[in-house]
């Protein structure tokens, strides 16, 4: 089934047929009637009280072919259409199916049919439809439909859309179809459903749906969908077609898998009138049905599963951080209530066992669970988990030991779990599927296991797990869809056609007229190869030399050895999984020897102690594994059991075995011996174990260092019952080897069926700790007080001890600290000479599934957890009925031994020899032709050849070859890692053109339909890049078809080279050579390079050389196609200090002469103007420093420096100034100003450029840089007159096209090359319709300040537009206006007064179109002054790349706005060709067109460009400046993104070097969010596609490392010799400010550490805490600002003391409102409960009234204020079983508007909750701020201050401690005791339940107006910093730099900042420099402010708070980039860094 998302407006249809609307409650009521007979037939294993699969008298079945051969053989009757139709293929089409079910049931089927009947049914699938991307990568990753279409809407046309974007001919003919249908417009939760006719999405695509069946006539339809959905509708539309349809409900549960989960399934037959689907209804309800008898746990994954590791990493990473992932949650208080009713009644008590979760803190699962799941989960979720569990532990069962379901999705009443142990609940795309003995959730695979899907054989790429969810949750039960074929198929063979009939079904239903014309369907069906054999698809076997594979070679008397080096390389920790080793500090466990890292340590408590790995160093996993592989035969046998042996061992032991029992253990026994077992994989658990298996048995190694031995596990036949007596014997092992000396000697024992009972004696001891259920909390009678012994002694008889496989007397210490089922773990005390055994334990060891009733306590070596397969050791079990108690004496129980170990001699473990094994592989050089017709066959590079015993598994075919293709690989290689342990244009077409379609305010991407149609054809046809054969083993690689994808993945664009191909097994990169010290730059004179300078300046002028060795850009695994790009240049990322600029400037002057020469050389080139100097691209601030530098170092050289900081410079810039300087330096802002693009655009005449960056404006700039290229070449043919008449020619096209628009609607377009005619719609927007704009504009500054107005244009090319607009049927309504940026919230939106203007541009096919509307609106609908305001501006040509007005300044432009709107007409507003600032029509410029003026920087060619400060260009000006040409591209950096392959990209884009194809995978950062968002469906639905194996991102990171050995050098600066000191100022919060900050914590922390905004009618405390989250973007932004500064915002607060008495006054008026709005509140709630009326059950208001008065609020102050106001407000009181005798239920005899008022008496009651726990908040919030006032006055007059814990009446003052959580006090000694068991010092009163948390207040309440911190910095500076040293004060937020500055202005210090324009910057960070007055500057930390600038003048440098960065490598580049401002060279004084740290509690 396939739902659909809900956009935005509710209007964007996503997938198919949610077709369903209305109800239909006759249908309903009969659908239930339907289903009540249905569920009568439930066998009795699936009823509430005998639910155990286990007991199912069927044959356990859990792999899925096994289940549909089992179907197919209970259907003779397929036989029978087999032969109907055979001489042609069963022709299927399915409709969003999901995960195209249908599909792989009959596969699944067709191959049983042929294994069963030797017949081959055989189908072909014709299409399938889908329009989620990620979804149709997923059907055609895995199924390769010839058609996948996108829209089912489409699909009753004659051609519908492709996923690849292309249009094809819709196919018919076909036999069957299925399609799942959504549920959106029928489903309960949507408040706007509408019926079937209704024009929703559901309506919609079931007419499409419908349009497709009217048009084909398929003769059979099967359609599922929910049970809700209205089926007699359905059923009634199908009988208009002359349809005959029925439908039944199903369960998946009754259809071999374990999951509760009904749908109802459709049959329609073409047949008026036809019994048919009758008969199709009783096969399915009846003889098709077979219930579940596998357990839930034989579908899901072991935990230590490489896809569990990889799918918690994906939940982690999906999820984002902690804080993030909480954010929109639905508000806790609307669930707390059911919650805390749940707990009273239920008494459960308030403890929380499972989670441990704190208010708005986390939560602490047990160490075994998914501690980085649980933490992102909510309240609700981790509640609800400690409810279950506490509901649980009342009937005795600890859920973390048995295998339930809980959905967490659930509220709290209603059932969180499947009925019984073992089945799932029914699987939604919402559930949180907890699996309660994982700890964790299910994980999207598992959840499509559930539907019947084999994993294994699907090919997954980066789904996330909630795309899996959804995936899993939409599916069809393969089991149930395949039954319903099956059926189907049966019941209708007459109308199917024959075989021979070549007649249509459109044919036999329509006239031949209509009959949709199939021949130009895609035919993409079939492989150029498919006349190749399979043997034949790998090539070069002659080039393979043989040798021999020995298999059975050992090395295994190396067991001392191999065991040590086992026990170094163990898992110490579940973190660390199979291969990981934790760096972080490891804890073993003193009482039962666990072990855990620090993180995960502390659930259970254990007694940990550090354990040491640093004096015998731990050992990687993968060394270990390598070297075990390498000692352990491959192949094994057991030989010398035979029948007679076994006889003769019973006999010996003289027993008497039931005979039945006796024979299917010895024929088991024989079974297993009989196979050769192979091995499959190492085991990494506790200890390490090997794994070797064969058809009929198990065989384990375990490396135990106390007891290393060998056990046998004897498979049941698969035809055994579930409840057979056979199978729970082979539970355990049948057999073992105990070593001796060497791996495969020791001694054998057998373990024979017998079983004994006898009798010990258990004696409890010690003193009596609370039991399991005490420690839970659980509240009723018989669990509050119980208690048990904390020790038992065992007695055995003497006489009966030879019967224990191990003496099982002593003494038993009850470790209840150390986890286990029911913390019942008892460990024995053991004497000295027992340690060399391993530990004996006493523990409850539950069934995963079974009945709490029959689990055993029992005596076992090992405690740790088993996985479902795995079997515990046993000695012996107790009777089931025996559990801890406080029995006194001594107690007689039954003791139960399960088998008897009897020894034998004779039977000995041998390697398997196989003499005749051999392996080929290449020797030498391998020849391998890559032209393209090579590509057809693989090259062969591994054979194998192996003798294979008769019971060879199936993955060994039969006389044939068979290829391994991507969905078999992972079962067949594991099965044959015996074998290979030992051993260890087809193709790239060309993709579509995209092209642009207006949709709304956005520009979408599309690709052209008939390109992309023929881009599918090929893509469908390449061959596989791999090849593999089994049989003999051959593995082969197609090189050719790897080499032709990746080259067609390099660029071409500046690219002369010819690209070649090669490839190589493998790689080995060398580092980078010792670079020599270069002679000093020829004009450097005073100051000389450094060494280490020159050293950089070598390598430097070696990458600029013309020999330099080129990078070769691409390549792929063992196959590389590779392009030489000659990039000279490279990233200079030196330390800060190291004098990057000088030796940039030594780099220009050493290669002067040779730039010169080769300028004097160089041929002309097109478009662009080659000039010798070096553009500088530098932040802004840093333009004079440049400038300065450059004529410091070398003033002969740089004779002529340009600088250019504004656009205004740009103007009286002449091209000849460029050719003549040395230098050019521009501020990096230029490129994102308006009237630099403004120019570029005018100039260029190639139409405009959009507002926002994104993939549009590039496409935009790439068209608009090429039409500068043609101007260029106008101007240099010396014809300026002709770039002028390009530029108004381009303008009179925009205006012309401009007037045609004012009185249409849309205008025709010419046709695009593809032959589509695009129409573009301009909608006129209504007259109250308002223009929303988003943040990412609102940002834009520039954008919306002084940037000229431009009109809106839509361009058309000469050649054809490939633009296209989105008419009114487009189905992405909801894309109509999304920011760029990460936000989901828009601005407020703005009236708009014009609609789009389309302008063609002059000459250009490219499509581009720009509209008005797309501008930020703040100055597009101006009138009057405010256009002439902005037509000077653009006249004056100013700046307008200065910082964004302050919040004062934009209030008053908006005011300046209002005033000067008038309603005198528009002034005409001047066009930049107008005025000429070009001077193009001046005679000097005719003269000499070098003279022209305002030449945009891309004009030119340079010899080299420099960009400074690289890391923080991003948007336009990264597009700008990577666009901009040159010879040599260098870039500078002291901290370059180095952490990942993504950051590596960033440097190598500005080198121009292609690193490889992006990964929608890679990350989450804001670059690659905006990618995606960016992406056309097409190319989502490819990146989807595409699986990326560990090995390519393993050689993109070497790629990323050989690019960095190149381009990359970060040298070291040697500035030791620099004395700095490190300081860390201590700041002690007085108790008022710390009141503050923690009443601020206790908030936010209510709210989950997110941002809630108050309303403007909250109280002073709302007001006050919108002030401090206001510009804060997070809470610990915010709780910053908090503890950096003090401001209560109100008048004459000189001190914090004065301030907590007002504080005091303003909480005692806020109580009382809260006070009288609750009581207002609750009288209108009881008003409201009489006029509903008496109810059967309990409303929200009652159950209110009733906790509150029962248990209170927790709070006794507040719960007598609380009581109180509910008898003033007369809320009843009802008695206890006023609702006892009443019917629960939903009362159908209650009107509508008695519903209506229940809801809203039920939202009320919501409110009311809120202002309950507002109330009590408030009352502690007051007791809280009294007792700071009260002890800021203890000078005076010291508090009296009791102590309930110690019963003391006055405590001394210097021992009180005061609780933030709620203002409680005590002694310090009490308050933290409490505070260890999370309770207030009054909780042993019952009067508070707050959490606690201690704070111990100060004396000193002398807090001045700004707060501590900052008057510690001020004195600091004033007093002691010297006064002739300057400091550098950095800060990180903008709003707190302000109040910063507003106390240094206060204290009278001087200070500079940087702010303004990029001129004013450079002058203030001048002026500092040069001993201004200004000692003090300060800079914000996270900008490019802090960045470049040399500020050697200072010496101090003081960090104000701690930073708040999003990652590790950013906290450190912003940090080192600050420090780097004055620890360099130049530094003369001694630097003293400061940093602030707060402490708060």
């Amino acid at each position: 089934m396939s739902t659909s998302k809900t956009s935005k407006s509710g209007k964007s249809q996503k997938r198919l047929t949610a077709f369903f609307g209305g109800g239909g409650s006759k249908a309903d009521r009969e659908t239930k009637k339907t289903v009540a007979s249905e569920e009568d037939d439930i066998p009795v294993q699936f009823s509430k009280t005998d639910g155990k699969i286990e007991s199912s008298s069927l044959p356990p079945i859990h792999d899925i072919p096994a289940m549909f051969a089992d179907l197919v053989s209970r259907v003779p009757q397929l036989k029978g259409v087999t032969e109907h139709i055979q001489g042609r293929k069963l022709r299927v089409a399915t409709m969003c199916s999901g995960t195209e079910s249908p599909l792989l049931a009959l596969d699944m089927i067709c191959q049983s049919v042929k294994d069963q009947h030797s017949i081959a049914l055989e189908f072909e699938h014709v299409f399938s439809c889908e329009i989620e991307p990620f979804k149709q990568a997923y059907i055609e990753r895995n199924f390769k439909p010839p058609l996948l279409f996108r829209d089912v809407c489409e699909l009753g046309d004659y051609e519908a859309t492709t996923a690849y974007g292309a249009l094809a001919p819709v196919p018919g003919d076909v036999d069957l179809l299925v399609a799942g249908t959504s549920c959106v417009d029928y489903s309960n939760l949507n408040n706007e459903r509408k019926s079937i006719d209704g024009g929703g999405e559901s309506g919609r695509t079931f007419h499409g749906m419908m349009s497709w069946v009217s048009n084909h006539r398929p003769p059979l339809v099967i359609l599922e969908n929910v049970c809700s959905a209205p089926w007699d509708r359905v059923k009634d539309y199908f009988k208009r077609q002359g349809y005959s349809a029925e439908f039944l409900r199903v369960d998946t549960k009754l259809y071999y898998i374990p999951h509760t989960r009904t749908r109802v399934y459709l049959l329609a037959v073409d047949s008026r009138g036809s019994n048919i689907p009758m008969e199709w209804k009783n096969w399915i309800s009846t003889k098709l049905k077979r219930p579940a008898s596998s357990t839930l746990d034989a579908f899901l994954l072991p935990s230590d599963d490489p896809r569990i590791h990889q799918a918690r990493q994906k939940l982690v990473q999906d999820s984002g951080g902690v804080s993030e992932s909480r954010t929109g949650r639905i508000d806790w208080t609307r669930c707390e209530s059911r919650h805390a009713r749940a707990r009273l009644e239920e008494a459960l008590g308030p403890k929380r066992p499972l989670t441990n979760w704190e208010e708005g803190g986390g939560c602490r699962m047990p160490d075994f669970a998914w501690q980085d799941w649980g933490i992102r989960q909510v309240e609700r979720v981790w509640d609800l988990m400690d409810i279950s569990l506490l509901r649980s532990a009342k009937i005795g069962v600890d859920p973390s030991y048995k295998t339930l379901v809980w959905n967490l999705s659930q509220n709290v009443d209603r059932s969180t779990g499947s009925s019984k142990a073992g089945i799932c609940p029914c699987l939604t795309p919402s559930m949180i599927p907890y699996i309660t003995n994982r700890g964790g959730p299910m994980v999207g695979v598992e959840a499509l296991a559930m539907q019947g899907l084999p994993v294994d054989k699907l090919l997954l790429t980066r789904e996330s797990q909630d795309e899996l969810a959804d995936l899993a949750g939409n599916a069809m039960s393969s089991t149930v869809v395949g039954a319903c074929i099956i059926a189907a198929l049966v019941v209708g063979r007459k109308l199917l056609k024959t075989g021979d009939d070549k007649e249509t079904y459109e044919m036999k239903k329509l006239d031949a007229v209509e009959t949709a014309k199939d021949e130009s369907i895609m035919d993409v069906d079939s492989s150029r190869a498919s006349d190749l054999r399979i043997e034949d698809h790998l090539s070069g076997h002659d080039q393979l030399v043989e040798k021999p594979l020995d298999l059975s070679s050992t090395g295994t008397n190396a067991v001392e050895s191999m065991l040590n080096h086992a026990q170094r390389s163990v898992r110490l920790c579940h973190c660390e999984g199979r291969k990981d080793i934790t760096m972080r500090e490891l804890l073993r466990c003193r009482d039962c020897g666990s072990s855990s890292c620090k993180k995960c340590a502390g659930r259970p408590e254990h007694n940990f102690e550090p354990l040491d790995v640093q004096t015998v160093a731990r050992l990687p996993p993968p060394t270990f594994v390598r070297e075990l592989k390498s000692i352990l035969p491959m192949c094994l046998s057991i030989v010398g059991v035979t029948e007679k042996l076994l006889d003769e061992l019973r006999d010996f032991a003289g027993v008497s075995i039931p005979e039945k029992r006796w024979a299917s253990w010895r024929a088991a026994v024989l079974r297993a011996t009989g196979s050769e077992l192979r091995f499959v994989e190492p085991k990494r658990q506790e200890i390490w174990s090997a794994v070797y298996q064969s058809p009929t048995s198990t065989f384990e190694l375990y490396l135990d260092p106390k007891q290393t031995e060998w056990r046998l596990y004897a498979k049941p036949l698969d035809s055994e019952p579930a409840n057979a007596e056979i199978r729970r014997l082979l539970q355990l092992p049948v057999a073992r080897l105990k070593c001796s000396g060497d791996f495969l000697l020791g001694r054998w024992q057998f373990a024979m069926p017998h079983s004994t009972e006898l009798r010990i004696t258990v004696t409890g001891n010690g003193q009596f700790v609370p039991s399991w259920e005490a420690r839970l909390g659980l509240l009723d009678d018989k669990f509050k007080n119980k208690r048990v012994h904390s020790h038992l002694n065992i007695s055995v008889p003497e006489h009966q001890k030879s019967l224990f496989d191990r003496d099982i007397s002593g003494t038993y210490a009850l470790l209840d600290k150390c986890g286990t089922a029911c913390g019942a773990l008892h460990k024995r005390v053991e004497s000295a000479d027992c340690e060399s055994s391993p530990p004996l334990f006493m523990m409850l060891d539950p069934t995963r599934c079974g009945d709490v009733k029959d689990d055993s306590f029992l005596f076992t070596s090992s405690m740790r957890r088993y996985e479902y397969g795995e079997s515990r050791p046993i000695i012996c079990k107790l009777a089931p009925s025996w559990r801890q108690s406080d029995a006194e004496g001594d107690q007689s129980v039954a003791c139960h031994i399960p088998v008897l170990w009897t020894d034998s001699n004779i039977v000995t473990l041998e390697p398997r020899l196989l003499s005749d094994a051999t392996f080929a592989v290449p020797q030498g050089t391998l020849t391998v032709a890559v032209s393209t017709d090579d590509c057809a066959e693989a090259t062969a590079l591994l054979s194998c050849n192996v003798p294979i015993p008769d019971d060879a598994g199936p993955e060994w075919p039969r006389q044939e070859w068979r290829e391994v293709d991507k969905l078999n690989e992972r079962g067949t290689f594991r099965a044959l890692a015996w074998l290979l342990e030992r051993i260890r244009h087809r193709c790239a077409p060309a993709l579509p053109t995209i092209k642009w379609k207006k949709d709304g305010k956005k520009v979408l991407a599309i690709e052209d339909s008939k390109e992309a149609g023929q881009y599918e054809r090929d893509l469908k046809l390449r061959p596989s890049p791999f090849t593999r054969t089994v049989g003999r083993v051959r593995v082969g690689l197609n090189i050719a078809s790897l080499l032709h994808r990746a080259l067609s993945r390099l660029p071409t664009e500046n690219r002369t080279e010819r690209p070649t191909l090669s490839w190589r097994l493998d790689t080995d990169f060398r580092p980078s050579r010792t670079t020599v010290e270069h002679t000093q730059p020829p004009h450097f004179g005073p100051l000389p390079l450094r060494p280490e300078q020159l050293r950089s300046l070598t390598w430097m002028l070696e990458r600029e050389a013309p020999d330099a060795p080129p990078f070769i850009e691409g390549g792929d695994f063992r196959g590389y196609s590779r392009a030489p790009w000659m990039a000279g240049g490279g990233s200079c990322s030196t330390a800060f200090g190291y004098g990057k600029t000088a030796i940039t400037l030594g780099l220009i002057d050493c290669a002067y002469n040779d730039v010169k020469e080769e300028l004097e050389l160089k041929k002309d080139i097109y478009g662009r103007v080659p000039v010798k100097a070096t553009l500088a691209i530098v932040p802004p601030h840093l333009t004079r420093q440049w400038a300065s530098e450059a004529k410091r170092f070398a003033p002969k050289r740089f004779k002529k420096t340009v600088v250019v900081s504004t656009a205004s410079q740009v103007n009286s810039l002449t091209i000849e100034d460029v050719q003549q300087a040395d230098l050019v330096i521009v501020a990096s802002n230029l490129f994102q100003s308006n009237v630099y693009l403004a120019n570029l655009e005018a100039l260029a005449a190639a139409g405009t450029l959009p507002s926002q960056d994104g993939r549009y404006f590039n496409a935009r700039l790439d068209i608009c840089l090429e039409g500068l290229k043609k101007q260029v070449e106008l101007l240099k043919t010396r014809n300026p007159a002709g770039v002028m008449k390009a530029i108004r020619d381009a303008r009179r096209r925009e205006e012309e096209l401009e007037a045609q628009t004012k009185s249409l609607d849309h205008f025709p377009a010419k046709r695009t090359p593809s032959g589509q005619k695009p129409q573009v719609v301009i909608k006129k927007l209504p007259p109250k319709m308002k223009h929303q704009t988003t943040d990412s504009e609102d940002e834009d500054a520039d954008d919306s300040t002084t940037r000229p107005r431009r009109k809106s244009t839509c361009k058309t090319g000469e050649d054809g537009s490939d633009y296209e607009d989105a008419d009114d049927a487009d189905d992405h309504v909801d894309d109509e206006q999304v920011s760029d940026d990460d936000s989901d919230v828009a601005k407020k939106p703005k009236l708009s007064r014009s609609i789009a203007k389309p302008t063609p541009p002059p000459s250009s096919g490219s499509v581009t179109c720009s509209s008005e509307d797309e501008r930020p609106k703040k100055k597009v609908t101006t009138k009057g002054k405010s256009v002439k305001r902005e037509s000077n501006s653009s006249a004056d040509d100013s700046m307008d790349v200065d910082d964004p007005p302050s919040s004062a300044s934009a209030s008053s432009h908006k005011k300046r706005k209002a005033t000067d709107t008038s309603d005198k007409p528009t002034k005409k507003q001047k066009r930049r060709e107008d005025t000429d600032p070009w001077h193009l029509e001046s005679a000097a410029v005719r003269r000499n067109w070098a003279e022209m003026r305002s030449p945009p920087l891309e004009v030119f060619h340079f010899a080299r460009v420099v960009v400074d400060e690289y890391t923080y260009l991003g948007g336009k000006v990264h597009s700008m400046v990577t666009k901009l040409t040159a010879d040599r591209r260098w870039v500078l950096s002291g901290t370059p993104p180095t952490h990942d392959f993504g950051s590596v990209k960033t440097i190598a884009a500005h080198l121009n070097i292609h690193l490889g194809i992006d990964d929608d995978g890679e990350g989450h950062s804001a670059m690659i969010k905006k990618r995606i968002r960016e992406q056309t469906k097409v190319e989502a639905f490819h990146s989807f596609r595409e699986v990326h194996t560990q090995e390519w991102h393993a050689h993109r990171h070497r790629l990323g490392q050989v690019f960095l050995d190149m381009f990359v050098r970060q040298n070291i600066a040697e500035i030791d010799e620099i004395p700095c000191t490190y300081q860390i100022q201590k700041v002690i919060l007085p108790a008022a400010e710390r009141a503050i900050y923690l009443e601020l914590e206790h908030h936010l922390r209510a709210l989950d550490m997110t941002i809630k905004r108050a309303k403007k009618t909250e109280s002073d405390r709302e007001k006050r805490l919108n002030n401090a989250l206001g510009e804060s973007k997070t809470a610990e932004e915010a709780l910053l600002k908090r503890c950096s500064h003090f401001d209560l915002d109100v008048k004459d607060k000189e001190n914090a003391m004065k301030a907590c008495e007002i504080i005091v006054q303003d909480r005692t008026k806020q109580l009382e409102e809260c006070r009288a709005e609750l009581l207002k509140e609750l009288q209108k709630g009881a008003k409201q409960e009489k006029k509903i009326g008496k109810l059967t059950e309990e409303s929200m208001f009652q159950e209110y009234a009733r906790v509150s008065r029962l248990e209170g609020v927790g709070d006794q102050e507040a719960t007598d204020m609380i009581r109180g106001l509910l008898d003033e407000a007369e809320v009843p009181v009802l008695s206890p079983n006023h609702f006892a005798n009443k019917t629960k239920g939903k009362d159908d005899n209650i009107s509508n508007s008695v519903k209506d008022l229940i809801w809203e008496h039920r939202e009320h009651t919501h409110n009311i909750r809120k202002l309950t726990k507002e109330l009590v908040g408030r009352v502690r919030s007051l007791r809280y701020f009294t007792v700071v006032r009260d002890l800021q006055r203890q000078r005076d007059t010291p508090p009296k201050v009791p102590c309930p814990g110690c019963k003391r009446d006055e405590v001394p003052m210097g021992e009180v401690a005061v609780l933030s959580s709620c203002g409680h006090m005590g002694c310090m000694t009490c308050v933290r005791r409490s505070a260890d068991r999370e309770e207030c010092v009054y909780a042993v009163t019952g009067m508070c339940k707050a959490a606690a948390r201690i704070l111990n207040i100060a004396r000193d309440g002398r807090g001045r107006h700004y707060g501590r911190k900052l008057e510690m910095v001020i004195d600091l500076i004033k007093n002691k910093i010297p006064k002739a040293e300057r400091v550098l004060i950095f800060v990180q937020f903008p709003d707190l730099m302000m109040k910063v500055a507003n106390a240094l202005k206060v204290h009278k210090i001087k200070f500079l900042e940087i702010q303004g324009s990029a001129t004013q910057k450079s002058k203030n960070l001048e002026k500092y420099q040069n001993d201004s007055e200004e000692r003090v500057l300060l800079l914000n930390l996270m900008d490019e402010s802090a960045s470049g600038a040399n500020l050697t003048s200072a010496n101090h440098a003081i960090f104000l708070s701690p930073l708040l960065a999003p990652t590790q490598e950013i906290y450190d580049a912003c940090e080192t980039q600050a420090v780097g401002r004055l620890r360099r060279y130049g530094q003369l004084k001694h630097i003293h860094e400061q940093r602030t740290k707060e402490k708060v509690c």
